[in-house]
């Protein structure tokens, strides 16, 4: 090996005039020893893990080697080794500090573990003495520096991990030395991270003392001494030390007057113990110094031990609490109260301060994420405190917040606790919406937290959970008002069906069957809404009486929690991922309705308690055949399990399942009006009755009966339609179901019932004629609207002048009189005189009067008569009653004459003063201003409106499903190939025209268009219907269909007469007549494009059902439609040329018709020179689309 001189001196030998006496420095000499720990140095800082291992073993071996030798240069080769080894440390290259530390430890191992005695002492003090003078920076860089400071630490930190400090007692006689280097630094320190690290280094050097020599005392007592010395026993770590040797190493003498009663964690320290975590300045009595207020990133590592220790049990107080505890009593455990006060100190008045900075609370939601993850059960509850909760719901509100993400992680922690642990479930979610947290915590923080607890849990847990939730609804405070505990049993029951929903979504697959879960869902509802005694049905007694408005929310809330239950009902292949036959979601819908009505009547219903003996018997008979039905279906599932073997019979297999459905229906309607009259329904119980007969009828006498009867049929669609007509999801979706379950019996006079609904008007005068509880309120509006109709219909078609003039029913007669004067009236094309004279004004009057003292009648007597006193002594009046005209006209007359103008002021201040307090006893004004009336008027007429368009949205919803079925088996009317369902066209029709919202409108048009025809067109299925049927007499009508164009009532007379006697055939060619006539009204362009669609419909079906052979034969039928569109055109070219003549048309038609062809009339000329009348071309297609039609039919040779 050699070696380097400074300077060697150069004897002027450097060639020829070299200067003599010049020193000139000369090269070092590597040998080959030099290349191979140059080697080792470089593979030790590599990035890859092998290669530093590889390296490390390489450097021991060779250490080995040096350490045995017994030359001279070892031991300088060895200090070379140990010096670069430190270098390494503080360098930033690549893994430099991961592999230098490995060799470094492994180094000391064979160097320095070898030493003993004094010796070793010695060896320890020079190595640190050598780490100090090869860490020590002076100068350089702040990058410098700091690299060198983390040099220092690693190399400190490399003596601890070589263990050669805790061999024996006499080896750890050195740790005091390392362990006070080590406070230094961190006493010296201006670093926070360098501080924690140094801290690191001595638990973890306190940590293997504990293990290694569990019995030296004296080492521990001496290090103890030191950190006193210094100042450390009062930081994060130095409270670390002291716990862990006070646990672990019972028989160490610690320092007096540190600690109270030698515990960190007693209750008089916890304030100091959590200033010291937040590095926050004691008090000057206390031995700490400020520490650096650098920003925190992460909490310090001291927090997890700490609350680790703050958890552990103390086995004797434990056992102390258990003997002091009772059965049935519930003590708060002394470790309980330690953590509660540790908590609200160090995490919820420090992190989650409202003065906090958003980086302190980013650590404490660190903190917090830490403990949720393994703290125990018992003390979850008391980690949701106050502020945290606060800062939790607040950043998780809102997008914007700094620590939103950091909040939502919270949150996704939060679930999977309670998810993965059966007691900690109920726990958390308790915490989440009782005492700290809020009952509408999901809606607050945006979030699913509370539903996924209740939902993914286990069963238990979801059981226990719903235990809370009764909790909350028995035990409220006593000192709320009546309001407010009305408020928070609505919220709880919002809760209770958002929960229900989701479980539902959850489950494996629908439908979704009765689970435990559920039952105790409706249970506590039930017992809320339904039962005549609460508190039997609860765990515990109410704390508040339940009022009427809670009882009836609780209804609304357990109705809500059914229809949710309903809406899963129907089953998903899991091959096509499509909805199955209804039959089985409405056998599973009857199920659940059967099993909530059981639930009820276990309960005691309170509806049924304050009713007569003869609706409870009714509700009795209803729920036995309800139960006997019940009992069949069970039983056929039995007998199911064997299959029956019909080959070649699936015609019939198709009519007993519809028969099967229709029982099924019949017992899903049974239900819900047995819930009905349960809910304290007042139709319920007349449509009690009903169901009990149709049950009887259908399912009862008739076992083996398929199809339903006509008279039956209707009823039920009134029934259907009622529950239509409501605003509940629970009614809509047995509606639904009902409808469908009932399709394939469908008859005309029950489609008549659904198509009647979309002909009303939109508005009080449609929901009169539909409900009839629009009497009252009507009598001020229908004016108006009728007025308002009559504006719009004027508005929409320019003849309307003329329509008398081009009426020319021969059944009618038109009389021209003057609508105020005239006594007689056209109603159904007959004159009706009416008794016009004075006492229908007299009548008139009285009625109002009347109607005024039945609404002052409601005032009792004697407040009446109070207040009649009161005036009279302003007025200086003598006191009458109530009947005594002759007082009042003398009151009327010695009033103002004896008055002058000051004291008519102070008289209106009496009367002010007194009319205001008669104002409050009755509950309201006396009078309103003609304001008010209006801003009534409007707002019932606004509901009004918006109740008939829903209704009709659901009948259209019906008559979608309708329209669009397949028809299956001898099912009546199932489907669009069913002739009954041709009748739907004109109403539809009617609909388009008569209705203002284009919601409706759109609706309309898409079920003609696309629904009916386009499915019709699609799957090349039309209705096989008579051509024969009305042919021969349809002649004259064919003359007549145009005469009642612009008159809706006369449409509809005309089509009463037309009534087929044979519900079970269609006169279309009436129906072609009607519906040409409906869309020669020409009142929008959809209504005209829906009305030539389903003219041109009609025309297919009647051609597609005959035959040359036939009678009448195609040709026939054709000539025919071909006569009934020509007079249509010759009805509307006339009413064109009259319009043209007389108003001269609006300017849109004008420029119009100067892009329409002149088309020749085939029926000839009837009033008017109409080859010089021209229709727009939107009102031509009619006439262009059945040519196109007739040639495209001829050529296909239909």
């Amino acid at each position: 090996m050699g070696f380097k001189r400074s300077a060697d001196y150069d004897d002027g030998a450097n060639g020829a005039g070299g200067a003599q006496g010049r020193y000139q420095k000369k090269r070092r000499t590597y040998t080959e020893e030099d290349a191979k720990l140059a080697k080792i140095y470089d593979n030790l800082a590599s990035e890859e893990d092998q290669v530093r291992v590889n390296a490390a073993i390489d450097l021991v071996h060779t250490s080995e080697s040096l350490n045995d030798s017994e030359e001279d240069g070892s031991k300088h080769a060895l200090d070379k080794i140990r010096v670069r080894l430190i270098k390494g440390l503080c360098s930033s290259r690549k893994g430099a500090r991961i592999g230098f530390s490995l060799a470094f430890t492994e180094f000391l191992g064979v160097t320095l573990g070898l030493l003993s005695g004094e010796s070793f002492h010695q060896g320890v003090k020079d190595l640190i003495t050598v780490i100090k003078k090869q860490t020590k920076a002076e100068g350089g860089t702040r990058q410098e520096k700091r690299d060198h400071l983390i040099g220092r630490v690693f190399a400190l930190n490399c003596i601890v991990r070589s263990k050669v400090l805790f061999k024996d007692k006499e080896h750890a006689q050195s740790l005091p030395t390392v362990i006070r280097e080590l406070c230094e630094l961190s006493k010296n320190s201006s670093s926070s991270w360098s501080k924690e690290e140094c801290g690191l280094v001595c638990c973890q050097a306190v940590s293997l003392l504990i293990h290694e020599l569990p019995s030296a005392s004296e080492v521990a007592r001496t290090m103890l001494e030191t950190m006193q010395e210094l100042g450390a026993l009062k930081t994060p770590e130095g409270v670390i030390i002291w716990l862990e040797l006070s646990k672990h190493m019972v028989n160490v003498s610690f320092p007096v007057q540190v600690w109270h009663k030698n515990n960190p964690l007693h209750a008089k320290e916890i304030a100091t113990v959590a200033k010291i975590l937040h590095a926050v300045k004691l008090s000057d009595d206390e031995d700490t110094k400020e520490t650096s207020g650098a920003r925190q990133v992460a909490p310090h590592f001291a927090w997890t031990i700490i609350l680790q220790q703050v958890m552990a049990v103390p086995t004797k107080e434990k056992q102390k609490k258990n003997n002091k505890k009772k059965e049935g009593e519930t003590l708060e455990s002394g470790e309980n109260k330690l953590f509660k006060q540790f908590w609200i100190e160090a995490v919820d008045n420090m992190f989650f301060a409202a003065s906090a900075s958003p980086e302190k609370k980013a650590v404490g939601f660190q903190v917090f994420d830490a403990f949720i993850a393994t703290a125990p059960v018992s003390m979850l509850a008391q980690a949701f405190s106050v502020k945290l909760m606060n800062c939790l719901i607040n950043q998780s509100a809102n997008e914007k917040r700094y620590l939103h993400a950091v909040a939502k992680r919270l949150l996704d922690a939060i679930v999977v606790r309670a998810i993965a642990d059966d007691d900690a479930a109920p726990v958390i979610l308790a915490a989440l919406i009782k005492d700290n947290g809020q009952l509408t915590f999901d809606k607050l923080t945006k979030s699913e937290t509370v539903a996924t607890i209740a939902t993914k849990a286990t069963k238990p847990a979801q059981l226990s959970i719903l235990k809370v939730y009764e909790t909350l609804i028995t035990q409220q405070p006593s000192e709320l008002k009546p309001q407010e505990v009305d408020a928070r049993l609505n919220l709880i029951g919002d809760q209770l069906v958002a929960l229900t929903r989701s479980y539902i979504k959850v489950q494996p697959s629908p439908p979704c069957g009765w689970t435990e879960w559920l039952d105790k869902t409706f249970q506590i509802l039930g017992a809320l809404g339904f039962a005549v005694e609460p508190n039997k049905y609860l765990h515990s007694e109410l704390a508040h009486p339940l009022s009427l408005k809670a009882r009836e929310g609780a209804r609304a809330k357990f109705a809500s929690c059914l229809a949710n239950l309903l809406n899963a009902t129907d089953p998903i292949d899991e091959t096509t991922k499509q909805k199955c036959n209804a039959n089985v979601a409405i056998r599973e819908a009857a199920s659940h309705f059967h099993k909530c009505n059981t639930l009820l009547r276990k309960i005691g219903v309170v509806t049924l308690s304050e009713a007569d003996s003869q609706i409870t018997d009714l509700c009795d008979e209803v729920y036995k055949l309800q139960e006997t039905s019940s009992k069949r279906e069970d039983k056929k599932k039995k007998d199911k399990k064997k299959k029956e073997a019909i080959a070649n019979d699936d015609m019939n297999q198709e009519i007993k399942n519809n028969g099967n459905m229709h029982m099924d229906t019949i017992n899903l309607l049974a239900s819900m009006t047995l819930f009905q009259a349960y809910n304290g329904e007042a139709d319920a119980i007349n449509m009690l009755q009903e169901i009990a007969d149709f049950h009887k009828t259908v399912v009862k006498d008739n076992a083996t009966q398929t199809c339903i009867p006509a008279d039956v049929m209707a009823n039920i669609m009134e029934i259907i339609l009622s529950f239509c007509s409501q605003s509940t999801a629970l009614h809509k979706r047995v509606a639904d179901l009902a409808f469908k379950g009932l399709s394939s019996a469908m008859t005309p006079e029950a489609l008549h019932s659904m198509l009647e609904v979309l002909e009303q008007k939109e508005g009080l005068a449609g929901q009169q004629a539909l409900f009839g509880d629009a009497a009252e309120e009507a009598d001020g509006a229908d004016s108006a609207e009728e007025d308002e109709e009559d504006d719009d219909d004027n508005a929409s078609d320019d003849d309307s002048e003329n329509e008398a003039e081009d009426f020319d029913h021969p059944d009618f007669e038109i009389v021209d009189v003057d609508e105020e004067d005239s006594d007689v009236e056209l109603i159904n094309g007959e004159l009706v005189e009416h008794d016009n004279d004075d006492n229908e004004e007299d009548a008139s009057s009285t009625t109002s009067t009347s109607s005024n003292s039945s609404d002052s009648s409601d005032i009792p007597d004697q407040e009446l008569t109070d207040f009649e006193q009161k005036l009279a002594s302003i007025l200086n009046l003598p006191k009458s009653t109530h009947n005594d005209d002759d007082n009042d006209d003398a009151a009327s007359t010695t009033t103002d004459s004896t008055m002058n103008s000051s004291q008519m002021a102070e008289l209106d201040t009496h009367l002010s003063a007194v009319f205001r307090e008669r104002s409050k006893a009755s509950g309201g004004p006396i009078s309103s201003t003609s304001t008010d009336k209006q801003a009534t008027k409007a707002q019932t007429q606004r509901r009004a409106k918006e109740n008939i368009i829903a209704f009709k949205n659901r009948v259209l919803d019906l008559l979608t499903d309708y329209l669009s079925a397949e028809v299956k088996g001898n099912g009546r009317g199932n489907g669009y190939k069913e002739p009954v369902a041709l009748n739907c066209l004109l109403p539809l029709l009617r609909c388009l025209r008569g209705s203002r919202s284009a919601q409706i409108q759109a609706r309309v048009s898409k079920v003609i268009l696309e629904v009916y025809i386009g499915t019709a067109k699609k799957k090349r299925g039309w209705p096989s219907v008579d051509p024969s049927f009305g042919f021969d007499n349809n002649t004259s009508e064919d003359d007549d269909a145009d005469d009642d164009a612009n008159d809706d009532n006369d449409v509809d007379a005309d089509a009463d007469e037309d009534a087929e006697t044979d519900t079970s055939k269609v006169n279309v060619w009436s129906l072609l007549a009607q519906t040409l006539t409906e869309t020669t009204l020409f009142t929008s362009r959809e209504h005209t494009k829906a009305g030539s669609r389903a003219c041109l419909f009609l025309a297919r079906c009647l051609l597609t059902s005959s035959s040359p052979s036939s009678i009448p034969s195609s040709e026939q039928v054709r000539s025919r439609i071909a006569q009934l569109y020509s007079a249509a055109h010759a009805s509307a070219l006339d009413k064109a040329g009259g319009a043209n003549g007389k108003d001269n048309r609006k300017e849109s038609d004008k420029k119009e018709s100067k892009k329409t062809k002149q088309r020749a009339s085939e029926g000839g000329k009837e009033g008017g020179d109409q080859s010089k009348v021209q229709l727009p071309d939107w009102q031509e297609a009619v006439w262009s689309d059945w040519a196109e039609f007739d040639r495209q039919t001829r050529k296909s040779g239909m």
